[in-house]
């Protein structure tokens, strides 16, 4: 009985391993150009993440250009008569005095006279006080420019005193063009936060490539010579006033 021999087709075999090699030359090709692409996202991501964040600090001391005295006189005993005739007399006292001392009747304001009477608390001992049961008090409140002038004259309260006025009161100094200054702070604090991030990557190959993010502190207003919070000098009565703001800016690098 004779052999039965099968021969396979050399040019079915030649177009089957062409095939073969052609579908692993494409995919070769996108595994490549996929690698090329996500290598390239991945650096767009890492240079897109690199950042420095740094503060800026404006600081500016400034003079008050407002003062508000308010002047407080009082007069205690049980002849409620007599005592509005002191508390007017005192009044008038302490208009004539800022008056002579170069403040005009626009800058003065006297307020109303106020009668109380300890006796006509419920809480009181039944033993009425019958010395000096009533307080008057009065108040004239000056509102000037001057700011100078001001300090000065409380300098003399000391004559008020001396003719028997039992006055209290310190002046209270504001500053008013807190706005005009805000406008040429933030740009100054922006700048010094762009030198502090210039100067901390200095040593470093990265350069800065635009702001990224960036966020205003408040403003704080202290006395001049008042460095920190735990520094006990009343804004209020210092003339000179520092102001400050910080800003917190983030910078984008590049390589």
């Amino acid at each position: 009985m004779g052999q039965v021999i099968v021969r396979r087709s050399p040019k079915r075999h030649y177009f089957r391993n062409k095939t073969t090699l052609l579908g692993s030359l494409l995919l070769g090709l996108g595994v490549a150009i996929g690698g090329v692409s996500i290598g390239r996202s991945l650096q767009r991501f890492r240079n897109r993440d690199l950042t420095v964040t740094v503060k800026g600090l404006s600081e500016k001391v400034v003079k008050s250009d407002l003062v508000v005295w308010t002047l407080m006189f009082k007069n205690t005993g049980s002849d409620l008569a007599k005592l509005e005739q002191k508390t007017l007399h005192d009044k008038n006292a302490v208009v004539e005095f800022l008056k002579t001392n170069g403040f005009n009747a626009e800058e003065i304001e006297d307020g109303p006279i106020n009668v109380f009477d300890k006796n006509s608390r419920e809480w009181n001992d039944p033993a009425k006080d019958t010395t000096g049961h009533l307080i008057l008090t009065g108040i004239v409140t000056l509102r000037s420019r001057n700011v100078d002038a001001v300090r000065a004259t409380a300098a003399r309260i000391g004559d008020l005193i001396r003719s028997s006025v039992i006055i209290s009161g310190e002046p209270i100094y504001h500053f008013t063009k807190f706005l005009d200054l805000k406008q040429s702070m933030l740009p100054e604090a922006t700048r010094n936060a762009l030198q502090a991030a210039t100067d901390l990557i200095a040593p470093t190959k990265a350069k800065l490539k635009g702001i990224r993010q960036a966020q205003q502190g408040m403003f704080t207003i202290r006395a001049k010579d008042a460095y920190s919070d735990e520094n006990s000098i009343n804004e209020q009565a210092s003339i000179e006033k520092r102001i400050r703001v910080v800003m917190t800016v983030t910078f984008n690098l590049e390589n």
